[in-house]
């Protein structure tokens, strides 16, 4: 039986980050939350490219 594999992801890397925010996917673990709301704050990427933003999150980042 094969070992399952994992694909690691530098949170602090802003390719990384950009390509999280930009799938959506950093929106499943409210974990990393935090880290998302930073980088679109820093302008890594606009909201408007955001996928799946919960609305939660949206009303904190305000007009963005």
């Amino acid at each position: 039986m094969s070992r399952p594999r994992f694909l690691r992801r530098n949170l602090g890397d802003p390719k990384d980050m950009a390509l999280l925010l930009r799938s959506g996917v950093i929106w499943q673990v409210p974990l990393f939350w935090p880290d998302a709301m930073r980088a679109i704050r820093e302008g890594v990427v606009p909201l408007a490219e955001c996928k799946d933003v919960p609305e939660q999150v949206r009303d904190l980042l305000g007009s963005q």
